[in-house]
């Protein structure tokens, strides 16, 4: 069960059913004004599904950058329970491949027309990672072509991804604050994929592709 996760003190974690949506859940709660490093996380043997609020001190421009913290975070998280040689890569803007294979995705929620030199009253950020089994399409708009299992993790559990990522975020945003984007920005490029390769992003209605070439300072 969820409940049994041990994660550092400075989160207050909150599990969820297995049909509930961390997202929104941590949406209406930040909008109650709930504490940051809250963590919402659904009950799942095959899928990790969380979300964390962030009360941030820096404007939208900057905070937002949060989202490559938590990618590295699970990075991390996942590298440490799969077997040595599964080529991890990070796709722009926000997807993990484990073998070329879609994993794991993470995504940022924002108030609505938030001005970018504005600081948000609060951000969450999703985490969600394919770890075994058939997880069903559009559950979290995963889409995921492969499982962590498959990459040859047999012995994962949520649980321990769950807490593995709790504490490698931690690390990261505190990298963050210390050291500023650039050591973040340096380990992100490094496990991305090659320059000039083709990337899409949606934005609403509206589908981009482009040629990935690097990571600025914002």
């Amino acid at each position: 069960m969820i409940e049994s996760a041990r994660l550092p003190p400075i989160y207050r974690f909150v599990p969820l059913g297995p049909d509930d949506d961390p997202m929104a859940r941590a949406k209406e709660r930040a909008l109650e004004g709930a504490d940051p490093a809250t963590i919402f996380c659904i009950d799942s043997a095959t899928l990790l599904d969380c979300a964390v609020i962030l009360h941030p001190h820096m404007d939208f421009a900057k905070s937002k950058l949060v989202i490559y913290a938590g990618m590295l975070g699970l990075g991390d998280a996942i590298g440490s329970v799969v077997p040595a040689g599964i080529d991890l890569t990070y796709r722009w803007p926000n997807r993990m491949e484990a073998n070329l294979g879609l994993v794991a995705h993470v995504r940022l929620s924002a108030p609505p027309d938030l001005a970018e030199n504005s600081v948000p009253p609060w951000l969450t950020l999703r985490v969600t990672a394919a770890v075994s089994g058939a997880v069903p399409d559009g559950r979290d708009g995963g889409n995921y072509q492969t499982t962590l299992l498959d990459e040859g993790a047999a012995d994962l559990t949520t649980i321990q991804l769950l807490e593995s990522f709790s504490r490698h975020f931690l690390s990261w945003t505190s990298r963050w604050q210390d050291d500023g984007f650039s050591p973040l920005r340096a380990m992100w490029v490094r496990h991305s994929v090659e320059e000039g390769e083709e990337v899409e992003i949606s934005l609403g209605d509206l589908d981009f592709r482009g040629a990935f070439e690097a990571i600025d300072d914002d």
